[in-house]
């Protein structure tokens, strides 16, 4: 009896550290940025995206320059799983300042827009719903619908490497911290953020063999490019989330020339440290790519 309360006492001290930890990490990632605006120079434009087959909108924000001349090249940012579009703005205003018009939105489920992440569907519906974005920027005068770009990052970078792959008007896709397969992702995850995304974050780890297929990149990538796409991956190291092997086969499978991807030795999976070369490099790729 008296081993079993041991047991049970240290069973007890392992979940509240666990929970304080967890607690302490999402207020330090939550409190990463100050929050950057800077309406002198860039304009922030509420938007509402129609998305028809769930006769709702998701909202968003279009990022310009006071002085851009339109209609204007057009760079769509996608975040990450249980994250908001603000929360990258140190990479949406710094693309706006470039002189692209940005579109950000919150994910089906995330930020402002209604929905059940506990859902199973979430993530296939959340990959659906950039048909809709495209056709939303290609109804607005101000947009330029041949030029259209797609940064995602984790959850943005998966839909970057499936929907933003295989969509012929999406001319640039640069995925970060991106999954190549939904089932080695999810095995490869450490213990902790295991216990992480499926407590607290309600990330579903028993997807069907059909969900698989439908949100793994893997299954996308080995289909042709269409002609004048171009495909570049950023990813770090010691990306704890999604494990340098997802990224190494997204590279190997896309056949990519070194100009193309960046690894970095740190930064896990936000990045933490390498937000100043990362934003260069997406901004160098596109201005080399999207103009």
């Amino acid at each position: 009896m008296q081993l079993y309360n041991i047991l049970w006492g240290i069973y007890i001290v392992s979940i509240v550290a666990a929970v304080i930890i967890t607690i302490f990490l999402i207020k330090t990632y939550y409190k990463r940025w100050t929050k950057i605006d800077f309406p002198e120079m860039i304009a922030r434009e509420n938007v509402m995206i129609p998305i028809p087959r769930r006769n709702s909108h998701l909202k968003g924000e279009l990022y310009k320059r006071h002085d851009l001349k339109l209609p204007a090249s057009t760079v769509i940012v996608a975040h990450g799983w249980v994250s908001k579009h603000e929360n990258l703005d140190w990479i949406n205003i710094p693309l706006a300042m470039a002189g692209y018009c940005v579109l950000a939105y919150d994910h089906y489920g995330h930020g402002v827009n209604p929905g059940n992440i506990k859902d199973p569907d979430i993530i296939p519906d959340i990959i659906k719903d950039l048909k809709d974005i495209v056709d939303f920027i290609e109804k607005r005068e101000d947009l330029d619908n041949f030029r259209i770009g797609l940064v995602g990052f984790s959850l943005g970078g998966l839909v970057a490497l499936t929907q933003g792959y295989k969509d012929p008007r999406i001319r640039l896709v640069i995925a970060n911290c991106a999954p190549h397969d939904a089932n080695s992702a999810l095995k490869n995850m450490s213990l902790f953020n295991k216990f992480l995304f499926k407590v607290f974050l309600r990330l579903n780890f028993n997807p069907t063999e059909d969900q698989v297929s439908f949100v793994s990149p893997k299954y996308y990538l080995d289909k042709p490019l269409y002609p004048g796409k171009k495909i570049f991956l950023t990813h770090c190291k010691n990306d704890p989330i999604i494990r340098m092997s997802e990224f190494e086969n997204n590279k190997d499978l896309l056949n990519l020339p070194v100009d193309r991807y960046v690894l970095f030795e740190k930064g896990g999976h936000h990045y933490f440290g390498q937000e100043t070369l990362i934003t260069a490099q997406i901004i160098k790729w596109i201005k080399e790519n999207l103009n």
